[in-house]
């Protein structure tokens, strides 16, 4: 989502200069909430299971309770051919994940050519996508693996793409050249694990899904940038307007131009339903006074933290979050709010200038 660890971030570049001592996939930290006796990303934690012969796998380990979230629950239930009952549908930030989507990176790929700071160790970074992945499966998380696209290094961040709503997933047209054609991809994905499209945009719109998040279950906010324009926020209203949600259209800064492309999403985390981590410098303001007058708490993150993907924080469920190491400011303030928060190793990761939230692309939350 921005630029972090390149050559002037000396936190990262110590972080991902360690490549004698890899961690396992099931290797993370955790900062528990004051009083929690267990952290479900200690050594003890069972390690992630493996996919033999589909093309996805999928893991469901336990589930958690459910709480209200940021918009009430909006799914649909469908028998799969296999005659089990499965869901969808997504309006919310927070509600509690359910099922969810990942793609690991793909090796081979020119990462160089998609702006990957470098040097790049890809072993290291496999490594560390797959204990992201662990700590989802731990958290409860049911997660859907899909195959490593060769040739499209961003492909990992599955946020992008394709976008969740409550009927099925809205297929997106990214404006970054090395990006055209995932959402299709990732739509035909979902659609063979039973997630329908039920729209996609078409023409000259062009958006990530970094630009969106869910305010509540009938608001979703879009950054005008310059991975979103004008022409997606017009066909998102339309395809929205009929299922009783309003689009609320904030633009997004300048700040280093269209080349390091700062999405919506780079400056705001829903994290409960009364919390959201943001980066004032750069949020817009009537997004934040809208927050505000919704009387939702800013934990704002220190710059240090914002350039390390500190403000990109991932929301398992209310007050359940992961975020990526080297941010231990915000780590420690949303611990000290009463998160549970979970730490993944990210010094490879964040060179694509993505976080936990860019690495998900949500099914179910409910």
């Amino acid at each position: 989502m921005r630029p972090a660890c390149g050559p002037t971030s000396s936190r990262c570049a110590a972080e991902s200069g360690s490549t004698s001592s890899r961690p396992s996939p099931s290797s993370s930290s955790c900062l528990s909430t004051p009083g929690s006796s267990s952290c479900c990303g200690s050594a003890s934690s069972s390690s992630a299971t493996s996919s033999s012969s589909s093309c996805f796998a999928t893991t469901r380990c336990g589930s958690r309770r459910s709480w209200p979230g940021w918009g009430a629950r909006v799914c649909r239930r469908w028998r799969s051919a296999r005659g089990g009952l499965m869901d969808y549908g997504v309006t919310s930030m927070t509600a509690p994940l359910r099922r969810v989507a990942v793609r690991p990176p793909a090796p081979a790929s020119d990462f160089a050519r998609a702006h990957w700071a470098q040097p790049l160790d890809v072993d290291l970074l496999i490594d560390q996508h797959a204990a992201f992945v662990g700590i989802l499966q731990r958290l409860g998380c049911d997660v859907l693996e899909l195959p490593a696209l060769e040739g499209l290094p961003d492909s990992c961040f599955t946020y992008d793409p394709a976008f969740t709503i409550g009927d099925g997933v809205v297929t997106l047209r990214s404006a970054k050249e090395v990006r055209v054609g995932e959402g299709e991809r990732l739509a035909a994905d979902l659609a063979a694990a039973g997630v329908p499209t039920v729209a996609s945009l078409t023409g000259a719109a062009t958006a990530d899904g970094g630009d969106m998040f869910w305010l509540d279950a009938s608001t979703l906010v879009v950054g005008r940038s310059y991975r979103t324009n004008v022409v997606a926020v017009a066909q998102l209203s339309e395809i929205l307007r009929p299922r009783g949600v309003r689009v609320e259209v904030y633009d997004v800064p300048h700040d280093q131009g269209p080349e390091w492309c700062l999405h919506l999403m780079s400056v705001v985390s829903p994290v409960r339903e009364d919390l959201a981590v943001v980066y004032e410098r750069l949020a817009p303001v009537a997004m934040l006074e809208e927050l505000r007058r919704r009387d939702i708490e800013l934990l704002s993150v220190p710059e240090e933290d914002w350039l390390s993907l500190g403000c990109n924080v991932l929301a398992v469920s209310p007050g359940v979050v992961v975020i990526a190491s080297g941010n231990d400011a915000t780590a420690e303030a949303l611990a000290s709010r009463g998160c549970e928060v979970h730490v993944y190793a990210a010094s490879e990761i964040s060179k694509g200038e993505g976080g936990p939230t860019c690495l998900t692309r949500p099914i179910w939350r409910s």
